[in-house]
């Protein structure tokens, strides 16, 4: 911001990153806590209705403040009661001190606001403590990850099956933009590209589109 150079943020997913903490210089692509609950909410009501009660293990920073937030707005909206709201470490690693509480919490679903290594191991052991296969207040337990990406599902492994969320983009899509960045990013590198791949590269082409349009760096 001081040296007034444009800033193109990939992957975060914070509010505050284009909300209260923006700057006139900085941009970005990826979407956001807000977006992921608002695409939740419906999928969420139609699948499980409107009663039940979360329990929400959040990261402790910015991102994780933030996804819970737009998450609890989101479910409490249509009827979602929040029955707890748990700070966790970044990198903690072991998360079963922190998923005992919930089988005697009266919830009935578990929101976890973890991204990445903290994502797969807090849902691995979700699933090693049964959660997965309790019934609570008449209902089967279920568990929501807000955001994940390929590489997040790869490592959970068969923990992730049935495990709603979101996700900025797939590889998957069928569009006529997907297809051709699909192609050329596979016969480059022999693999479909990523979340993260997409992002940066989208982010590269709207600079480069700016600087064209504008005439100067």
């Amino acid at each position: 911001q001081e040296a007034g150079i444009i800033f193109m943020d990939g992957l975060t997913h914070s509010n505050d990153t284009t909300g209260k903490d923006r700057k006139a210089n900085g941009f970005r692509h990826f979407f956001n806590g807000y977006m992921s609950g608002a695409a939740l909410g419906p999928v969420l009501k139609n699948e499980y209705g409107t009663d039940r009660r979360a329990y929400h293990l959040t990261a402790d920073y910015n991102w994780g403040w933030t996804q819970q937030e737009s998450m609890q707005a989101s479910t409490e909206a249509m009827g979602w009661e929040t029955a707890e709201a748990v700070l966790t470490p970044v990198g903690a690693g072991d998360f079963s001190s922190y998923i005992a509480p919930v089988l005697n919490s009266g919830a009935d679903t578990l929101i976890l606001n973890h991204y990445g290594g903290d994502m797969v191991n807090s849902l691995t052991q979700a699933v090693q403590f049964g959660l997965k296969d309790k019934q609570v207040n008449g209902k089967d337990f279920t568990i929501i990850v807000p955001l994940y990406s390929e590489l997040m599902a790869a490592g959970a492994g068969s923990n992730i099956e049935g495990v709603f969320g979101s996700m900025n983009w797939n590889w998957q899509l069928q569009d006529a933009g997907t297809a051709a960045f699909v192609k050329s990013f596979g016969e480059k590198y022999g693999f479909p590209p990523s979340g993260s791949a997409h992002t940066c590269y989208v982010q590269t082409l709207l600079y480069a589109d700016a600087v064209t349009r504008a005439g100067t760096f």
